[in-house]
């Protein structure tokens, strides 16, 4: 598990990303697509797996996240990443 702050990342068009740092994605080591339960701000948690664009590792953070946080591009988050255990 690993915790961090972030803001959140516009990535093009609509869509809005946690870039993940790469010695979290090491640390898993579980090569570079990891399945992850994400919380953030210690409440809202989803599942989804860590991709790579542009260079950076990132999250999706999509519309229905956005929804039930309240949060999007430019907002401060605090992100709880655990490794998925049943992925």
């Amino acid at each position: 598990m690993t915790t961090f702050r972030t803001v959140l990342q516009a990535t093009g068009g609509n869509n809005v990303g946690i870039v993940v740092p790469e010695a979290t994605v090491l640390a898993f080591n579980r090569g570079k697509r990891v399945p992850v339960v994400v919380t953030i701000d210690g409440g809202y948690t989803y599942k989804t797996t860590i991709g790579v664009m542009g260079g950076r590792y990132l999250v999706s953070f999509n519309a229905e996240t956005r929804k039930q946080t309240g949060r999007s591009a430019g907002d401060e988050v605090e992100v709880e990443l655990v490794a998925d255990p049943d992925r």
